[in-house]
């Protein structure tokens, strides 16, 4: 999975981002397979609220969140913003990965019906012209 990492001045990663076709079952899903995990759903369906769950690893506390209730991306974090080693720990969980089967089908049946939408509109556009 695609993992960027947000960056201190010091050049040390404090935070990652995860892109939110993921979803936030399969996401949550994803960390529960992780050993030494505590984690806590904040949030089952989407709301107005930015975090959805949140993450103990080794005393340290993370968060997950969507910025702006409704971005591309997931912000994965600590509470305070301050680097703690286990985020490197969970960035190479996530990169090692893959994106879930459920999330490519969502991808591709949404481009077919994109394309068989333009389709159809293109044959309704020649055919009104040519009547």
């Amino acid at each position: 999975m695609r993992v960027l990492e947000r960056k201190d001045i010091h050049g040390q990663t404090v935070a990652i981002e995860v892109s939110s076709l993921v979803g936030r079952n399969n996401l949550r899903r994803l960390f529960e397979s992780i050993p030494d995990i505590d984690l806590r759903v904040l949030d089952y369906l989407p709301s107005d609220r930015e975090e959805f769950l949140q993450l103990e690893l080794r005393g340290n506390q993370f968060v997950v969140s969507e910025p702006f209730g409704d971005s591309s991306i997931y912000w994965i974090g600590p509470r305070e913003f301050i680097r703690h080693s286990e985020i490197d720990e969970i960035a190479e969980f996530l990169r090692s990965r893959k994106m879930p089967l459920s999330v490519w089908w969502t991808i591709k049946s949404k481009t077919l019906l994109f394309f068989i939408l333009a389709i159809f509109i293109i044959i309704k556009i020649y055919f009104s012209f040519n009547a």
